[in-house]
């Protein structure tokens, strides 16, 4: 069995664990696949749970007018880390165009994954002010960058 007919059965074994306890998804047999029937068990756990990608044997496409909407939110999140606009006006405009456009990517959000990020560069960023610190790696910089970076 190829690599493809692996993942193909895998998404057939996982629609059919959902078929067993959820109605409205067309149960499958794992066979590596991707026929009529497949195609037709991931359109209906898409209707179901509301994608938006389209899945076929090729592998997944998403709406050219989100992707373009997701492209120019990512634009935006990089002007704003090189501080072409102000954080807080990027944060609350992307904020509220995915509010508005796909809240479900809201809910999807890790956001205690996103804490610990936000903790641990505030953390690095006190922790550079500390005079000792600064001068330690101020001193490993001094040689050699790249011995210090590996």
């Amino acid at each position: 069995m190829t690599d493809k007919q692996m993942a193909i059965s895998e998404l057939q074994q996982a629609l059919r664990d959902i078929a067993k306890t959820d109605s409205d998804i067309l149960s499958v047999i794992p066979d590596g696949i991707f026929a009529e029937e497949t195609e037709e068990a991931v359109k209906s756990f898409q209707r179901k749970y509301g994608f938006t990608l389209e899945v076929s044997d090729e592998g997944y496409n998403m709406p050219k007018g989100r992707m373009c909407l997701y492209l120019a939110l990512f634009a935006l999140s990089i002007a704003i880390v090189f501080r072409g606009i102000p954080y807080i006006l990027g944060l609350a405009l992307i904020f509220v165009t995915l509010l508005i456009v796909d809240r479900r990517a809201l809910l999807n959000v890790d956001y205690g994954l996103l804490l610990t990020f936000v903790f641990f560069f505030i953390f690095s960023g006190n922790l550079a002010r500390i005079e000792a610190v600064r001068s330690f790696f101020a001193s490993l910089l001094e040689y050699s960058t790249l011995t210090v970076s590996a």
